[in-house]
C-alpha cells in the first residue's frame, strides 16, 4: 500500500484517485503523524445484498413436502 503526503495529495489528486479507481488498491495518506485511508468502497447490486444475508435456520416449522400442496388462499369470484 502506497504512502503520500498531503502535500502530494493535492498536487496529484485527480491521477490519485483515478488509480484508485483502476487499481481498487487504497493508498495511505500521512498527516500530522496519522494515517489517514482512501480506498474504494464496491457498491453492491441488490441481489448481491439479498445473498449475502443470513440465511434463517428451520424457517419451515413441520414437514416440507406438505408445502408442495399447499394453498395460501383460494380464488373466489364473488363480486
Amino acid at each position: 500500500m502506497e504512502i503520500i503526503t498531503l502535500t502530494s495529495l493535492r498536487g496529484k489528486i485527480f491521477k490519485i484517485f483515478d488509480k484508485i479507481s483502476e487499481t481498487g488498491e487504497p493508498i495511505l495518506v500521512k498527516r500530522k503523524g496519522k494515517l489517514i485511508k482512501i480506498e474504494l468502497i464496491h457498491q453492491e447490486k441488490v441481489t448481491e445484498k439479498l445473498f449475502n444475508q443470513p440465511f434463517k435456520k428451520k424457517a419451515v416449522n413441520g414437514n416440507s413436502d406438505d408445502l408442495i400442496d399447499f394453498k395460501s388462499w383460494e380464488w373466489n369470484e364473488k363480486v
